[in-house]
């Protein structure tokens, strides 16, 4: 039983680890000089689906203002996790250290 559970902290453990080398990776794409909203958009969703329990099969999409930004394998499917961006959320993606085209 102890060794169950030791297994169950190691895999939550390495989710966990995934899922902060994706946030550090966003902070430092947003950080990047000259990036347009575009691009930045556009690497963050590709660092989305590496995150997630089954990244294999995992793909993103982020659509904003009528803009869409994929990943090379986004599909339609019968499972999906879908959110709302908050006012907060557009104020970060929209701050002047991004470049317009």
């Amino acid at each position: 039983m102890a060794l169950q559970s030791l297994a169950r902290v190691e895999w939550a453990f390495g989710e966990r680890i995934k899922e902060l080398s994706r946030l550090y990776g966003i902070a430092h794409i947003t950080q990047e000089p000259g990036i347009t909203c575009d691009e930045a958009l556009q690497k963050i969703v590709e660092l989305l689906p590496p995150a997630w329990q089954f990244c294999d099969s995992a793909c993103a999409r982020v659509v904003l203002d009528g803009h869409q930004f994929a990943t090379a394998n986004f599909g339609h499917t019968h499972v999906s996790q879908e959110g709302k961006a908050t006012d907060d959320v557009m104020t970060s993606i929209s701050k002047p250290s991004f470049r317009t085209r």
